[in-house]
């Protein structure tokens, strides 16, 4: 195989240098791609040109195959677009004129599993170079190559078309869960203990020392394999164990579509079974009571996880380690995780914002918002007290960026990140909000004028009984001069009349609302 294939290595930018993390370039480790799909779409973490420039990581292009060299080695999936990637990866690119890249894929995927097979299923420490010129394969002309790989590819296609239309439907049906039976519940449905409609399994594992356990047909599932499929069907394990490994040990066999939960470690995290799998100690199987009921057991999991294990999780800590880990400050560290995942990040803005400016940064909700707070944070060095005013006055909704697509935000964003740099889009904003009166493209004073005037009268009918409208431009003569009121009403209750005047207040041209 080695005669047909480029080898490509790849490498990591260093983690102690800010200015090599978080650009715009997917950097792809074993973790984006080991779950049994063909294609990687996304990657993690990303990095910037820069981290590319100075580190021995490449880039490879769309439709080039990448494969885990170490570690969970022989994961294999096909580049949808350009990517960077680790050294513990090997890219992998067909010669032209000698092979298709698609056949590759499948020949390599083919070989993987029977050298698999020869070490006993067991997996490899390390695959280097020259294990590629020890794999003998069957090599026909190319337009037979095509054409068995584009029957292959046809299949792979429908497959990870369906993977994402699974994952899409899996968040309707979390959605639809929880207007039914949370939002929606009927009041008199029972409340009943949780351990009355499912069963709780625990797991186990063989003896690490006896070989006859280990490398069978069995998959068997570690808090890792769960982390790594977090909310999605689990299709592979890193390991597998025999059927004397599950007869001489506290591991148990889940069936199909049961639902898996981490209990130690990174706790809380769960997948549904694509096939029957054993499992370890630091896992619970859950399995329904109710005959059938696995998707249920599932969605009930889902909608249980986040408010249950929190506030238990909190009242061990804090009699561990003080009232810091009140259930309210832990959910601002689980939201907190979840809007800044990336570790080089995190160290960056740890230096210079307080976890008092982060309090007022989680609550909001729109991601681009978020991120422009805390770059302009960081940047003007605001105090909390100036960030909650900015956030209060809706800056970013204000500034001219607010006003383009996404990307050219995220661009922005990026820019500012990556260099400071300040662009009149991210400076400039409008001292007031207009959408409200329906103005569109350019217009003329007296067309703001009119529709402000709209809204004041509509506002003034809002305030509740009592409000008749009488005039608008009402003409009334004071002193000889004529003078025109912008709105004229009459309050019954008060039986007088309410007048409301746009004045000129200055010279400059700032007009104001003044009631009469």
């Amino acid at each position: 195989m080695g005669e047909i294939i480029e080898i490509i290595g790849g490498g990591t930018p260093k983690t102690s240098i800010p200015e090599y993390w978080n650009g715009n370039i997917p950097w792809l480790s074993v973790v984006d791609f080991n779950i049994g799909n063909k294609y990687v779409y996304k990657a993690e973490k990303v990095i910037t040109q820069k981290g590319l420039d100075n580190s021995s990581t490449k880039l490879l292009n769309e439709g080039d195959i990448i494969i885990s060299a170490r570690g969970t080695v022989g994961a294999l999936a096909v580049l949808r677009k350009q990517m960077a990637f680790n050294q513990s990866c090997y890219g992998i690119r067909g010669i032209p004129d000698i092979s298709n890249q698609d056949y590759v894929y499948y020949l390599i995927k083919d070989s993987i599993n029977n050298l698999q097979q020869i070490a006993h299923g067991g997996v490899f420490d390390t695959i280097t170079r020259e294990t590629f010129d020890h794999i003998a394969i069957a090599l026909p002309s190319l337009p037979e190559q095509r054409a068995i790989a584009g029957v292959l590819s046809s299949l792979d296609d429908k497959i990870d078309l369906l993977h994402r239309q699974n994952k899409t439907l899996e968040g309707i049906a979390e959605a639809l869960w929880r207007k039914m039976f949370v939002e929606e519940a009927d009041n008199s449905w029972k409340e009943v203990p949780l351990l009355e409609i499912i069963d709780l399994v625990g797991g186990g594992t063989p003896k690490t020392d006896t070989v006859e356990y280990w490398d069978g047909s069995i998959p068997w599932l570690s808090a890792k394999d769960i982390t790594s499929n977090h909310k999605r069907y689990i299709v592979k394990t890193e390991r597998n164990i025999s059927e004397l490994g599950v007869n001489n040990s506290s591991a148990k066999i889940l069936s199909q579509n049961a639902t898996i939960i981490s209990a130690r470690g990174t706790v809380g995290n769960y997948c549904l079974l694509s096939k029957p799998m054993a499992f370890s100690q630091s896992n619970y199987g859950i399995l329904p009571k109710i005959e059938g009921c696995y998707f249920f057991t599932y969605l009930l999991i889902v909608s249980l996880v986040d408010a249950e294990i929190v506030p238990t999780l909190s009242a061990q800590l804090i009699q561990d380690y003080g009232k810091n880990f009140e259930a309210k400050n832990l959910w601002r560290m689980i939201q907190f995780a979840e809007y800044f995942p990336k570790e080089e990040i995190v160290v960056t803005l740890s230096r210079q914002l307080s976890w008092s400016h982060f309090i007022e940064i989680i609550p909001v909700k729109d991601q681009l918002a978020r991120e422009f707070y805390t770059e302009m944070c960081r940047m003007e060095r605001w105090s909390v007290r100036t960030l909650r005013k900015k956030i209060g006055s809706m800056m970013f909704e204000r500034t001219a960026i607010a006003k383009k697509s996404d990307t050219v935000i995220k661009m922005e964003l990026s820019s500012l990140r990556e260099s400071d740099k300040l662009t009149p889009d991210l400076v400039f904003r409008d001292p007031y909000f207009l959408d409200f009166l329906g103005l569109k493209g350019f217009f003329q004073e007296k067309d703001l004028e009119a529709a402000i005037l709209r809204e004041l009268e509509a506002f003034i009918m809002e305030l509740g009984v009592g409000f008749t409208f009488v005039e608008r431009q009402k003409r009334m003569i004071v002193d000889g001069d004529d003078f025109y009121l912008d709105l004229l009403f009459y309050h019954r209750n008060l039986r007088r009349l309410v007048a409301i005047d746009m004045m000129r207040l200055s010279p400059c041209g700032r007009s104001g609302i003044v009631m009469i």
